[in-house]
């Protein structure tokens, strides 16, 4: 290789290993940091804020050129490596091992870890850089953007790069080691991930742990069950357990036997119920979650589909 064609594929991998910890910066930094760093210098957070405020747009771009610069050292390094050794497959292998290596450290691991590190100094030239390449490029990877939305289903690269969950609770981690999220906090945030993934019947009380009361209890019974258990709320049967009838409210019951005393021993608890809301065991339990809190539910009865 002439020292030419050495010097342009050092310089294509430390550019592209920029980008790369660009993306890390870009996706690491929040908007309570732009707020004190537009205390400190209006100029550089105008920048950032921009970013910020659009990061899709600026990561789709930065992910546009470091692809087109990690590419073209691959290419100048094949082509330099086919003139060296003979057969063109042995070239060929070799050319591509050396630059998976070194893409691997230059542009991967390194950069990448660097950034993390150092967010704060890496952001602003992160950010000068990704809006002057916007400004060139935008243009075409706006193109690029909307061809793959046209032959992928879904969201497509509308909103740029995804991030998913495994890296989500790595950021996650990787906060709370750096004591910026308390335990407490983690351990709430992981349980926001896993609600999503678990579904009602792994969370459902089992049949036979069920509190409940038929149909046929007077009052009095009925609240004297509430203070045994410690419910507010209990599922009322009719005949057996797969005959619900309705939810009997504690405070419906104490209402009336407080305005009507005779009321405790003369009435069913299956004259004071309100409906029972029904819902599958394979409904994940955030769906539920949004529900109840819509209709403002507190208690749901799982049922076989």
């Amino acid at each position: 290789m002439s020292l030419t064609e050495v010097l342009s594929v050092v310089a294509l991998l430390l550019f592209a290993g920029f980008l790369a910890g660009s993306e890390s910066a870009i996706n690491s930094i929040s908007r309570v940091f732009v707020e004190e760093l537009e205390v400190k210098s209006s100029k550089s957070a105008a920048w950032v804020a921009r970013v910020v405020k659009e990061p899709a747009r600026y990561l789709n771009v930065i992910l546009f050129v470091r692809k087109a610069f990690e590419l073209t050292a691959t290419v100048i390094v094949a082509q330099a490596f086919i003139l060296l050794f003979e057969p063109i497959a042995l070239a060929m292998f070799i050319a591509v091992f050396t630059m998976v290596v070194l893409s691997y450290v230059v542009v991967g691991v390194g950069p990448r870890t660097l950034a993390k590190q150092n967010a704060g100094r890496w952001i602003i030239p992160a950010c000068v850089v990704a809006v002057v390449m916007s400004k060139i490029l935008g243009p075409l990877t706006a193109l690029l953007i909307a061809i793959g939305n046209a032959i992928t289903p879904g969201k497509g690269f509308k909103s740029g790069p995804f991030a998913n969950e495994a890296e989500l609770r790595d950021l996650v981690d990787q906060a709370h080691e750096r004591g910026l999220v308390e335990e407490s906090e983690h351990e709430m945030i992981h349980s926001v991930f896993e609600l999503g993934d678990t579904l009602v019947r792994e969370l459902m009380v089992p049949r036979t742990e069920m509190v409940w009361i038929e149909g046929s209890k007077n009052l009095r019974q009925g609240l004297s069950l509430a203070l045994r258990s410690g419910f507010t709320r209990i599922p009322v049967i009719g005949e057996n357990l797969d005959e619900i009838l309705g939810i009997a409210y504690v405070k419906d019951l104490a209402r009336r036997t407080h305005e009507y005393r005779e009321a405790e021993l003369t009435e069913l608890v299956s004259q004071h119920i309100r409906g029972a809301t029904f819902v599958p065991e394979t409904k994940t339990a955030s769906e539920l979650l949004k529900e109840m809190q819509r209709d403002q539910i507190h208690l749901a009865v799982v049922v076989d589909e």
